[in-house]
């Protein structure tokens, strides 16, 4: 997370004077100032406080954005052909979307769609389990279609809600000290047992993913539907 506008953005590489390298706004996220603001996918961000964004690179763009949260900016807007207007907006704390979901509309049916494993994943899965459960579900689809994966420790924490014990992931190194065992522990398990489960794959379900509905089907937890999953096996450390 991060003080920003909550915008997803993208920017062309080039600029010329037909067609310059304006921000393109992709969507705006979901209760954050850009989303209340009244920004609107396809709008283009045509100045950052006054200095115009086709001359900036992304990262410019990005460092003009993000900030102190409570601080101002103010975005000039270019919406359809010609109707240009200034928005300002107060920087808040931005948590990016991992996870959607709600009950299945006429049964007790509860979906959860996982974008990615951040810190908070095991959070809102939390949140997501807690409404099922107030709505009686009896059954569950856990959505991991192009979900790229994300920390180790996350999807464990997520894996752990499900999995009363035993292990749930290992990874080996060349170097010894390097190996670990991350297990699954009784007092986290949050998932009640023989809960009918089913777990959406695709090829753009990567690493995290892979781990949690390969941990699922092995302790013959859920069943996976969709297709065969990317295979990446490794996890990386910045160090």
């Amino acid at each position: 997370n991060f003080g920003g506008v909550g915008l997803s953005i993208s920017k062309p590489t080039e600029s010329t004077a037909e067609k310059p390298a304006y921000v393109e706004v992709s969507s705006p996220i979901d209760d954050t100032p850009g989303a209340r603001a009244g920004i609107h996918a396809g709008d283009y961000i045509i100045a950052i406080d006054g200095l115009p964004t086709p001359e900036m690179t992304m990262n410019e763009v990005l460092s003009h954005l993000r900030g102190e949260v409570g601080t101002p900016v103010t975005v000039t807007i270019l919406r359809g052909a010609n109707m240009r207007f200034d928005v300002k907006l107060v920087r808040a704390l931005i948590e990016v979307p991992t996870a959607k979901y709600g009950m299945i509309e006429g049964t007790k049916i509860g979906y959860c769609r996982l974008i990615e494993f951040t810190p908070e994943t095991p959070n809102r899965l939390q949140d997501a389990m807690d409404l099922f459960q107030k709505n009686g579900y009896t059954s569950m689809i856990i959505d991991l279609r192009d979900n790229p994966g994300g920390l180790i420790t996350s999807v464990v924490d997520v894996a752990d809600k499900f999995i009363d014990s035993g292990l749930i992931v290992s990874t080996k190194s060349r170097l010894a000290f390097e190996n670990q065992e991350f297990k699954a522990s009784p007092d986290k398990t949050t998932v009640k047992k023989n809960l009918p489960i089913i777990v959406l794959i695709n090829q753009g379900s990567a690493s995290a993913s892979e781990i949690l509905s390969g941990a699922l089907k092995d302790y013959h937890m859920a069943y996976l539907v969709g297709q065969k999953t990317y295979g990446k096996g490794s996890v990386q450390q910045v160090i």
